[in-house]
């Protein structure tokens, strides 16, 4: 009898040295804290979509499930806890993965929304049309107000409103896209980056290409000069001959939303440049 008794109590010790076994030889493993801790962290991972700093949140809890379960592989003997882990990693995954589907989701709305804006811009400097396309560049509550400063060139806000739509037919990307003539073809390229400015008010900023329809340049480009230019004061075309001849025009717009009345708000060309013009409009 000694010598069972003896015999048990040693493989006791050697199966679970940590905590031992019971009398059925059963061998008892302690959870793991990571496990635990990482299981909480990615039920706290959809706080994530609330607001962009909470982001921290799935990353931490995938960075302790992946500890946790790396722990548990290497001491099988006295640790427990994976499926908490998995988990854990799983509820986290699902969350980034939610965070980066709602941020693509809500960058393409908004350039679906800001788009009609920027290719009217592009059309009307394409057509010629230089007074319409600079008012596109001023928010909707100032246009009525320029409109008749331009018009009337009175008093110093009359004087560089003028001034500044002069500068702005000066523009190398103007006179390039100009160039392309009635019906030029804009496309969307790159990523879309928003900044926000407020609640309410919020900037994209898109490039597009521009093509003359049909591969026909306009007639700026073939060294026409814009009536709207010449009442303006006497711009020439030369520059938009000489970008356009080159084949399409790139252009950068910065699109900016301000939210009026609480409906969808208004779109304007807060800024554009280009090769042909490295410079923004303020």
């Amino acid at each position: 009898m000694d010598h069972e008794a003896a015999d048990a109590e040693g493989r006791s010790a050697e199966t679970d040295p940590a905590w031992g076994a019971d009398e059925a030889g059963v061998v008892y493993r302690s959870i793991s804290g990571a496990a635990i801790a990482g299981v909480l962290l990615g039920l706290l991972s959809p706080a994530a979509l609330i607001a962009p700093v909470l982001v921290v949140v799935p990353l931490a809890a995938a960075a302790v499930c992946l500890a946790a379960l790396r722990s548990i592989r290497a001491n099988r003997e006295v640790l427990t806890g994976q499926p908490a882990a998995v988990i854990g990693l799983a509820l986290a995954v699902a969350s980034l993965s939610a965070v980066a589907a709602r941020d693509y989701a809500y960058k393409r709305l908004i350039a679906e929304q800001g788009r009609p804006t920027a290719e009217l811009w592009i059309e009307l400097v394409a057509s010629g049309r230089l007074d319409e396309s600079f008012f596109l560049t001023i928010p909707a509550g100032q246009r009525l107000e320029g409109q008749g400063l331009l018009a009337s060139g009175e008093g110093e806000e009359g004087v560089a409103v003028r001034r500044n739509r002069r500068e702005y037919g000066q523009r190398g990307v103007i006179r390039a896209l100009e160039g392309l003539g009635p019906g030029a073809v804009a496309r969307c390229v790159g990523p879309i980056e928003l900044r926000r400015l407020g609640p309410k008010r919020l900037q994209a900023a898109q490039t597009f290409i521009v093509e003359p329809a049909g591969g026909v340049l306009g007639p700026a480009a073939r060294g026409g000069a814009s009536a709207a230019d010449d009442a303006a004061g006497g711009v020439a075309n030369g520059g938009g001959a000489d970008a356009a001849a080159g084949g399409p025009v790139e252009v950068s717009l910065v699109l900016q939303r301000t939210a009026l009345g609480g409906g969808p708000g208004d779109w304007h060309v807060a800024d554009f440049s280009g090769p042909a013009d490295g410079a923004p409009t303020r």
